[in-house]
């Protein structure tokens, strides 16, 4: 599981001050990429070079995201296939849950959907355990 914090200006916000919903998609998606590409890089039997794509997202929006206040971002793997893998996420700020969220991201190689590079799961368990835990402690 990873953590990361933004802080969205003002110019993300509309007129009520309330941060947009693409931005927080933006964050998501790059704080997906930034995470695969550590995950794939832990593994060295794979050579290629990692480049990731959003095939689906899903956000449930709970409260509104306010400006110039720090948002943190909880990310993890949730699930491994052969083509893809599916990750969590869960935005808070100042402590309260604003969206929880999943997307589905592909691997590509010269712009081709390929195999995932080979992860064992268990490199991830106890990081999925830890991330589908029912309250946040």
């Amino acid at each position: 599981m990873r953590n990361k914090q933004f802080t969205a200006g003002i110019d993300e916000c509309d007129e009520r001050g309330r941060v947009k919903n693409a931005v927080i998609n933006d964050w998501f998606e790059e704080a997906a990429k930034a995470y695969l590409d550590e995950c794939f890089f832990e593994f060295p039997n794979v050579n290629q070079t990692p480049m990731w794509q959003q095939q689906s997202l899903q956000f449930d929006y709970l409260n509104a995201c306010l400006a110039n206040s720090c948002v943190e971002l909880e990310l993890s793997v949730t699930e491994l296939a052969k083509r893809s893998c599916t990750l969590g996420c869960r935005f808070y700020q100042a402590g309260r849950l604003l969206a929880v969220g999943s997307c589905v991201m592909v691997f590509l190689v010269d712009g081709v959907v390929a195999a995932m590079p080979t992860i064992s799961p268990d490199a991830l368990k106890s990081e999925m355990l830890g991330f589908l835990r029912i309250d946040r402690r």
